[in-house]
């Protein structure tokens, strides 16, 4: 007789794309009563890699992009009944599931038998009778599965791969998202790497994103950078900053060919950048806000050497006065032109609409008076246009940049000796007017002009002097000290009080465009001891100590503090230790 273990059944599984067949025990062999599970696909089973031009169709149609968009009809116009599958995804697919007995549980051999053994037991009594067989009744039945997918591979290139719906990868950055996958990498052709990130990279240290509307591929674009001139940290070195363009969700960089001008001096100066948009660029991407024509311009490292962007404008033109003799001597020239001045154009054009100056107009001069041009003259004449002595040096600087307040040359000097022959070292200090400086109790020549300054040198000194423009070196004062107030006057307010008097009078230039700036001097802590007590709301000072920077940079309490350095000037920190007398 047949054992529980001799039942089994042939299982099939099938979707009308595959169909998978195994063959399964249909009872437990310890007990037939118990539970006994089928399982129908094995866990390490996965299911085909094959192409479906529907599932590649409507994922095309889900990337809202450009090139997503083409590609999806040029399938729909191979293959018209994929048509739909721009709009909805595939049906999933139904199937079947069949149990078929591989063998029986004897019911006919026991009609066949039992009648033979009836048949007999009529002639001999002592046969023995056949019991019935067993029939199994199925108490329940119960469907379960645990779906999964193959291994997906988000950087392959094969289209059947990225026709998975599944599972699909996206990426999220601040301002939308996208789907990234190696198939889309590969087709786009201008991205380098198929292999797919885990999140958005963000390489640059600083990026600024413009949306431009009305614009498509192959246009061009003047954008206007209005700078806050003399914001940008002038002791970091400047980065040229790098142009891209958004693609179907992936940026492609503009090399010299989409960069046509640059009148920015690397963003430290106002000016215009001409761009001309390749063929690739889209309008439709969900990486950006859809509609837009997106310019990046970013920097490796070091974005604090560019300047503070005030405002960007788009269809810029850069316009010249062509001055007559009578007009160079016009009084407003020494005055910037308002903005809104200029409001159209002399001759119309049919293709501008408007004209609009956004603001002043700048590199206007007036006409040399009398006194200057003497001046000029006997300078020239001194220097004869050369660079030879220190005079020569610090005059050929102020009289070519006008930004510049002060210079002084230090002859024999470089970056790391102050005893270098054939070095000539030239500190520069801006005009106090120019209120955009990082720090305005450190103010520093930007780093455009500083530049400027060394070709207009070098092309005026001897051919075997090695040059260096330079800011000063900031050589800061620190007041620290315990002081008792009158009675009824608070301590907050009076110490805020107390510190800013200090700074006002450490470097009332800062403050007052009429008080000069200048290098050496010499600075008495009792002096300042002096000046904090006959401030009126002060009763008296205790534990006083001027400190200012030693060789290493920190700060260490002197009796008078002198300028460690020919190129060092002494400045006012930006803040005292000013503390309450126990009582």
């Amino acid at each position: 007789m047949p054992s529980n273990a001799a039942f089994s059944v042939s299982a099939v599984f099938s979707d009308r794309a595959s169909e998978q067949t195994s063959t399964e025990a249909l009872f437990d062999t310890d007990n037939a009563a118990a539970p006994n599970v089928i399982q129908l696909l094995s866990s390490a089973d996965t299911p085909p890699s094959l192409f479906r031009l529907g599932h590649y169709v409507y994922a095309l149609s889900q990337l809202r992009t450009t090139w997503g968009a083409q590609k999806a009809g040029q399938q729909v116009a191979k293959h018209r009944m994929a048509q739909s599958f721009q709009q909805q995804p595939p049906e999933p697919r139904t199937g079947v599931v069949i149990l078929t007995l591989n063998r029986s549980f004897m019911h006919q051999e026991f009609r066949q038998q039992s009648v033979a053994k009836i048949i007999t037991k009529i002639t001999t009594p002592a046969t023995a009778l056949l019991n019935e067989p067993y029939t199994p009744t199925l108490q329940g039945l119960t469907l379960a599965y645990r779906a999964h997918t193959a291994a997906v591979n988000v950087s392959s290139i094969a289209p059947e791969d990225f026709a998975e719906l599944d599972v699909q990868f996206f990426q999220v950055g601040p301002f939308g998202e996208r789907r990234d996958h190696g198939h889309l990498r590969d087709a786009l052709g201008f991205v380098d790497d198929t292999q797919v990130p885990l999140v958005l990279p963000y390489p640059h240290q600083g990026e600024l994103l413009i949306g431009l509307s009305g614009l498509q591929g192959g246009d061009s674009v003047s954008l206007l950078f209005q700078v806050a001139e003399g914001s940008a940290d002038p002791d970091v070195p400047a980065e040229r900053p790098e142009w891209a363009v958004l693609c179907d969700n992936y940026w492609k960089p503009l090399g010299a060919a989409g960069v046509v001008r640059d009148t920015t001096n690397l963003l430290l100066r106002s000016g215009v950048v001409g761009v001309v948009i390749p063929a690739e660029a889209t309008t439709t991407n969900t990486l950006m806000p859809p509609g837009l024509i997106w310019l990046k311009a970013s920097v490796p490292q070091n974005a604090d050497a560019a300047s503070l962007l005030v405002d960007a404008v788009a269809n810029a033109v850069e316009v010249r006065w062509v001055m007559d003799a009578e007009d160079a001597g016009a009084a407003h020239l020494a005055t910037a032109l308002p903005p809104g001045s200029i409001a159209k154009l002399a001759t119309p054009i049919a293709s501008v609409s408007k004209v609009k100056q956004p603001y002043p107009s700048f590199g206007g001069q007036t006409r040399e008076t009398g006194d200057a041009l003497r001046t000029r003259a006997a300078e020239r004449l001194r220097h004869k246009d050369r660079a030879v002595t220190q005079w020569d040096y610090e005059r050929l600087v102020l009289d070519a940049f006008p930004s510049v307040h002060r210079a002084k040359c230090i002859p024999h000097a470089s970056a790391t000796s102050w005893m270098a022959p054939g070095h000539v070292m030239v500190v520069v200090v801006p005009d106090l007017r120019n209120r955009n400086a990082p720090d305005p109790l450190q103010p520093k020549v930007d780093a455009d002009t500083l530049v400027r300054i060394d070709r207009f040198l070098a092309a005026r000194m001897p051919a075997p002097v090695s040059l260096l423009v330079k800011n000063p070196a900031y050589q800061r004062l620190r007041v620290s000290c315990l002081v008792r107030f009158h009675i009824g006057r608070e301590f907050n307010f009076h110490r805020a009080a107390t510190v800013d008097a200090l700074i006002r009078a450490l470097s009332p230039w800062a403050f007052d465009e009429s008080k000069p700036l200048g290098f050496g001097g010499r600075v008495y802590a009792s002096t300042l001891l002096n000046f904090i007590e006959e401030l009126p709301y002060v009763d008296y000072v205790t534990d006083f100590k001027l400190l200012t920077d030693d060789e290493t940079g920190t700060l260490a309490p002197v009796a008078h503090a002198d300028p460690r350095t020919p190129d060092a000037i002494l400045v006012s920190d930006s803040s005292h230790d000013i503390g309450e007398v126990p009582s």
